[in-house]
């Protein structure tokens, strides 16, 4: 059974490595370029039952803890100096979510960026955003553990979005934040209904050697920065569970052709026309052909590029959606990966407003470049 789902999880964790793994070729060629440091934290906070049928889930305030290692980028490429430089690193993540009886502990480990939004001296406010993997040591049992109606697998993936207030010293660093974590296995097993944790953390970072501040001070960039467009091919391919524990997996394929516009060195969006072949709609009409159960689609996406890694969002609208079991409106949020000019990976939640469809694991394959 672990192989059915062994490339969700690898690539989950992939794209952790990613995250860290991205710029350290270039960064590291460098004298003083970065800083490496080692990070604690203690964390407090309260799982949000997103669902009525989640209520019972909530039991008490959550608590961890979370080391890792860092790395505080100073004067490397001018990505970072774009960027007031970036931190990325690895963190392993425990949280005992309030009910140890139902949803047991969770552990994690995560590929984690930290952007600042503004920089003033000492200061900074950083948006975070972590990719990695999951345990749960409890998970969805129909005798052993019914009430655990919110994961069916120990492991899932693990996302977390915050907003990090720091202040830095010569070599450490103090940091407050509010974190979302979010578990949930892209129902390749229900039940699958997630774990939504929110948390305050409070944490310090000790670097193994003095920080240059100088660093922090706001960068000249270049000026000649050249808009772009580019037509790009997207295929995915992946599996989901419905309905109940137990089920079939349905196949579920894709394709789409994108147009990228990069109109700002943190700013790109997207158009694109959508093709699905969603195997679990035929459960709703089991003598339909794949033509019916072909799914099209209108989208619009934002994208922030930070040099190899691409994180994006938006919204797209079904032109045929003959079935519509969830309504006109779909949605895309996650990462992707420039391995070179012409080829990407993809890593991106599919869903429809709050509930998650499927992760589309999936490739692209740029047809050409333009720059004006």
């Amino acid at each position: 059974m672990k192989s059915k789902y062994s490339i969700y999880y690898w690539s989950s964790l992939a794209f952790s490595l990613l995250i860290v793994m991205q710029n350290y070729s270039s960064i590291a060629q460098e004298n003083k370029s970065h800083q490496d440091g080692i990070q604690v934290a203690l964390k407090k906070g309260v799982l949000v039952p997103h669902r009525v049928v989640m209520r019972h889930l909530l039991q008490g305030h959550a608590n961890g803890l979370t080391i890792g290692w860092m790395r505080q980028t100073l004067n490397g490429e001018e990505w970072q100096s774009t960027y007031r430089q970036p931190q990325y690193g690895f963190k392993f993540n425990y949280m005992d979510i309030g009910n140890r009886e139902v949803l047991g502990t969770s552990w994690s480990i995560a590929g984690n960026t930290f952007i600042p939004f503004w920089r003033h001296n000492r200061f900074a406010l950083h948006g975070h955003l972590g990719l990695g993997l999951n345990y749960m040591t409890k998970r969805f049992d129909q005798q052993n553990n019914p009430k655990n109606n919110a994961i069916s697998s120990h492991l899932n993936s693990f996302v977390l979005l915050g907003k990090a207030y720091e202040y830095a010293f010569s070599n450490a660093a103090i940091r407050l934040e509010i974190e979302m974590a979010h578990i949930s296995n892209g129902a390749t097993k229900l039940p699958n209904l997630g774990l939504n944790v929110v948390n305050v953390n409070l944490g310090a970072t000790y670097y193994l050697d003095a920080i240059d501040l100088q660093a922090f001070k706001k960068p000249k960039l270049k000026p000649d920065f050249t808009k772009s467009h580019h037509w790009k091919i997207f295929g995915t391919m992946t599996t989901k569970q419905y309905l109940s524990s137990g089920g079939p997996n349905y196949l579920v394929g894709g394709a789409g052709l994108f147009w990228h516009r990069h109109w700002k060195r943190k700013a790109a969006f997207e158009l694109a026309l959508d093709f699905f072949q969603n195997g679990s709609l035929q459960r709703l009409e089991p003598e339909s052909t794949w033509m019916e159960r072909m799914q099209m689609g209108i989208y619009s996406g934002y994208v922030l590029p930070i040099n190899k890694l691409q994180f994006t969002a938006g919204m797209g609208y079904y032109i045929k959606n003959d079935f519509e079991p969830d309504g006109p409106l779909y949605h895309r949020f996650g990462t992707r990966y420039q391995f070179n000019n012409r080829w990407q990976a993809n890593l991106t939640i599919k869903s429809h407003w709050g509930k998650a469809d499927y992760f589309e694991y999936g490739v692209f394959y740029i047809l050409g470049r333009n720059e004006k």
